[in-house]
């Protein structure tokens, strides 16, 4: 009585992974068609959360990650979009990465040219924001910010934290030395 019910148990277990597998690429590449869709129809902002769940589904995907990278950039995230074409390219195995290198790297190279770095000197902290997100790093660091205004925080131990306003250039290489002031 056991025998059969776990077999009919075991041949459920062994199916089921495949069915939800298999809907999971359906879902997947229903979602790639909807965000390109949704490009081509210029709503770059609703593609960006669709390829972002396409990346939530399949984390390895060169296809999903680099679409984030297209549609980052197309909303001007560069900072963002270059990330994530670094990411894509290191998919080397991937197909689609495979077939769409050339556009991948020539995407990057042209955000190269478009973002600037920005080297921070001295030992502590600097936050800043970029692309809408705030973020601290440990210094020195080198930074890579999308070009206009930045305010940075610099705090480092034994001296007042300092804030430095940038305004810098697409393609700028700054090196960034804080005034420090020995705290009381």
């Amino acid at each position: 009585m056991f025998r059969p019910l776990l077999i009919l148990l075991g041949f459920v277990a062994l199916t089921t992974p495949l069915s939800a597998q298999e809907e999971g690429e359906r879902s997947f590449d229903a979602l790639i068609e909807e965000g390109l869709g949704l490009r081509e129809q210029g709503d770059d902002a609703a593609a960006l959360a669709v390829f972002q769940e396409c990346v939530e589904l399949r984390p390895e995907s060169g296809q999903a990650i680099g679409q984030v990278a297209f549609a980052e950039m197309a909303l001007g995230r560069l900072v963002l979009a270059e990330a994530h074409l670094i990411e894509a390219l290191g998919f080397e195995q991937d197909d689609w990465v495979v077939r769409h290198r050339t556009a991948l790297e020539q995407a990057q190279q042209d955000l190269n040219w478009r973002i600037a770095t920005v080297e921070v000197l001295g030992e502590g902290h600097v936050s800043f924001v970029e692309s809408g997100q705030s973020t601290t790093r440990q210094t020195p660091v080198v930074l890579r910010l999308s070009p206009g205004r930045h305010e940075l925080h610099v705090t480092s131990p034994g001296f007042e934290s300092v804030t430095s306003v940038l305004r810098i250039e697409a393609g700028q290489r700054v090196t960034h030395i804080p005034a420090r002031r020995p705290s009381i």
